[in-house]
């Protein structure tokens, strides 16, 4: 079985380098039809546009700490006319390894352990 796993995780790789290929090439053929004027053109966009971006962007980064900051001292769920801050209680936690040790002189006590299902999560190594 981990045989046909390492497989696959090869398939998936070749299949994702495919795609960074395909893009790749994407690229080189629209910048093949640029012409150097469009290619200025285009630069002077971006340099215009990404001050902008940059002020608006600082100035939502600044409202969000405010509503995160005072939502949490509201203790609830705030709806505005088109977006929502939503209070998520604190989420608590056990010590498993503590518990666990625990629960050799008390095994009563692991009655009330739940397992979930494992899951996997895939990376580039």
């Amino acid at each position: 079985m981990e045989e046909q796993i390492k497989l696959n995780l090869d398939i998936l790789a070749d299949y994702k380098s495919q795609l960074d290929l395909l893009d790749l090439q994407k690229r080189e053929m629209i910048d093949g039809v640029l012409t150097p004027e469009i290619r200025q053109a285009m630069a002077d966009i971006e340099a215009e546009f990404s001050g902008k971006a940059d002020l608006v962007n600082a100035r939502i980064a600044g409202v969000r700490l405010e509503i995160d900051r005072d939502v949490l001292q509201h203790g609830e769920t705030v709806k505005g006319a088109h977006m929502m801050a939503i209070w998520i209680k604190p989420r608590v936690t056990w010590d498993t390894h503590g518990l666990n040790g625990y629960g050799l002189a008390h095994p009563e006590i692991m009655a009330f352990q739940k397992v979930g299902e494992p899951s996997v999560t895939i990376r580039n190594i």
